[in-house]
């Protein structure tokens, strides 16, 4: 149903996963918020994505 959106979130998980570890290394605090936030995007990203392929069938 959603074929291409399970295919491009694995690969945002791993991007974003090495994000995290350069932020660490630079000792960032907000490194947790800022995942977080992005966690929630992925989320809201892949549900518009899985609409819009409803729609244009």
């Amino acid at each position: 149903m959603c074929s291409r959106a399970m295919e491009i979130i694995p690969n945002l998980r791993r991007k974003i996963a090495t994000l995290e570890e350069e932020l660490k290394k630079l000792g960032e605090e907000k490194t947790e918020i800022a995942f977080d936030h992005v966690m929630v995007f992925l989320c809201v990203l892949s549900v518009s994505i899985c609409k819009g392929m409803n729609v244009m069938r």
